[in-house]
C-alpha cells in the first residue's frame, strides 16, 4: 500500500510540475470556507440534548490538468471542526478531516490506461442508529477509499472491442466499528457495436476479498458473468441495462451457514435530457455489496429523478431500497424523497429550500422510523465570496423508546474562492 501511495504522489507531482507545457491544460482555484454553526443536539439524543457552538475553518482546492500522458482532477479539503463546550469532538486529526476525490489518469487517450484515485468523505456507520446530513459526527467515520486501476482496449477488431482490467481497492475506516478490507479484482467486457445507437457486452469479473478478521467480514471470493445491452433512441433519450449471475463463495465454513452464496444481479436506466426544460433518469438495480460494519448485503434500489430547468430550478428525487444482510439475521427497508429549489432574489441573491420524507423499516427490531427533515438558507454571491445563512430541522421519530430526536442547526458561512 506504501509503493502505491508513493507511486501516486509521484505522478500527483509530475501533473503539477510541468503545467506550462504548450498541449497542456491546467487550471488550479484555492478556496477557504469559514462558518459558525449552533447545533441544539449534537448527539442526536431523545432525552439528554447536548448543545454547542461548532468552528469550521476548511481551505481546499480545485485541480484540473491535462495532457496527452496525465490527466489530473482533484476537489480536496481539510476540514478543521472546533467544538466550544465539547472539545473532545474537536476534528482536527488528519484522517478525520480529509475530504474530497483525487484522480490520476495516466496516458488517457491510449489503449492502456492506469487510473490512481483516492476518496475521502464520512460515511454512516450503522443505518439502524440515529443519522443526520448536516451531523458529521454521531453515528459518522472517515472514509478512505483508494484505487488502482490498469486497463487496457483492444480495438482492432472493426466493431469489437475488448477490455482487460485490473483492481485493486483499500477501504481504510477512521473508527473500529468500520470493516476494513483489501481486495483484488480482474475482469474482461466483450463491447459489440451494431450501430452508432446501439451496443452490446459480455462480461466477466473476479474478486478476492479480504476482511478485516471480523466475524462479520469474512473472506470471500466472487464471479460475476453479464450480459448488457446500451441503445440510444433519441439525442435525448438512452435505455440501457446488464443481466446476470453472482457467485460469492466465502474462505471458511460460517457456523451452520451456508459458504456459498449466489443470486441473480441486473440494472436498468433511462435517461432524458432533452434541451428543454424538463429533465429525467429512472434507476432500478438488484445486486450485492459491502456493508460499513456487517459483512455482504443483498439490496435492491430504485431511483427517480426529476428536474426542471427554469427561471425557479426544481428537481424532485424518489428512491426505494431493500438490503438483506447476509452475515446476520437483519433486513433494512426504506422509501421516501427529497425536494429542492432555488429562488433567485436579485442577481446576487437567492433563497434555497430542501425538504425531504422517508420511511424506514428495521428488522428483527421491528423498528418503524419517520425521517423528516427541511432546509432554509439564503446564499449571497461576489466575485471572490459566497456567503449562506441557513436553518435546518431534522427529525428521527421512532417507535421504539429513547430512539427518537430532533436536531435544529443555525449555519453562518463564507467561501472564499478563486
Amino acid at each position: 500500500m506504501k509503493k502505491l501511495w508513493i507511486f501516486f504522489l509521484q505522478v500527483f507531482i509530475l501533473a503539477l510540475v510541468f503545467p506550462t507545457l504548450s498541449d497542456a491544460d491546467f487550471a488550479f482555484h484555492p478556496r477557504l470556507l469559514l462558518s459558525e454553526e449552533y447545533n441544539d443536539n449534537i448527539y442526536l439524543d431523545e432525552r439528554d440534548e447536548e448543545e454547542d457552538f461548532i468552528t469550521t475553518i476548511a481551505p481546499g482546492i480545485l485541480l484540473t490538468y491535462r495532457s496527452k500522458l496525465v490527466s489530473v482532477n482533484g476537489d480536496y479539503s481539510l476540514v478543521f471542526r472546533k467544538y466550544k463546550e465539547n472539545t473532545e469532538e474537536d476534528e482536527t486529526k488528519f484522517n478525520d478531516i480529509q475530504r474530497g476525490l483525487i484522480a490520476v489518469d495516466l496516458f488517457p487517450d491510449y489503449n492502456f490506461t492506469v487510473r490512481v484515485s483516492n476518496e475521502w468523505s464520512r460515511v454512516v456507520i450503522d443505518e439502524r442508529r440515529p443519522s443526520s446530513e448536516e451531523n458529521l459526527t454521531e453515528n459518522r467515520t472517515s472514509l478512505s477509499h483508494f484505487i488502482f486501476n490498469p486497463r487496457y482496449r483492444f480495438r482492432r477488431i472493426p466493431t469489437y472491442e475488448l477490455v482487460f482490467d485490473y483492481m485493486y481497492e483499500n477501504l481504510e475506516y477512521e473508527d473500529p466499528e468500520g470493516d476494513d478490507s483489501r481486495s483484488h479484482g480482474a475482469g474482461v467486457d466483450l463491447i459489440k457495436v451494431f450501430s452508432p445507437r446501439l451496443s452490446s457486452s459480455l462480461a466477466y469479473r473476479f474478486k478476492d476479498y479480504n476482511g478485516d478478521d471480523k466475524v462479520d467480514n469474512p473472506d470471500y471470493q466472487r464471479h460475476d458473468a453479464t450480459v448488457g445491452l446500451t441503445y440510444q433512441l433519441a439525442s435525448f433519450l438512452s435505455v440501457s441495462g446488464r443481466a446476470g449471475k453472482a457467485w460469492i463463495k466465502y474462505d471458511e465454513q460460517l457456523g451452520d451457514r451456508d459458504s456459498d452464496l449466489d443470486g441473480f444481479i441486473w440494472n436498468v436506466a433511462a435517461d432524458y435530457h432533452p434541451q428543454s426544460l424538463f429533465y429525467a433518469t429512472l434507476e432500478y438495480s438488484e445486486d450485492f455489496s459491502d456493508s460499513v460494519d456487517e459483512g455482504v448485503i443483498e439490496a435492491k434500489t430504485a431511483r427517480l429523478l426529476l428536474g426542471l430547468k427554469d427561471r425557479i430550478p426544481v428537481t424532485l428525487e424518489l428512491f426505494w431500497r431493500m438490503a438483506e444482510y447476509q452475515m446476520t439475521d437483519r433486513e433494512e427497508e426504506s422509501i421516501g424523497g427529497s425536494l429542492t429549489g432555488t429562488v433567485s432574489l436579485t442577481t446576487r441573491l437567492s433563497l434555497i429550500l430542501a425538504a425531504d420524507y422517508a420511511y424506514l423499516e428495521f428488522d428483527p427490531e421491528k423498528e418503524e422510523v419517520n425521517y423528516y427533515g427541511a432546509r432554509a438558507g439564503l446564499e449571497y454571491t461576489t466575485r471572490y465570496v459566497v456567503f449562506n445563512l441557513s436553518q435546518s430541522f431534522r427529525e428521527w421519530d421512532s417507535n421504539l423508546e429513547n430512539g427518537s430526536y430532533t436536531n435544529n442547526i443555525t449555519l453562518l458561512s463564507a467561501m472564499l474562492r478563486y
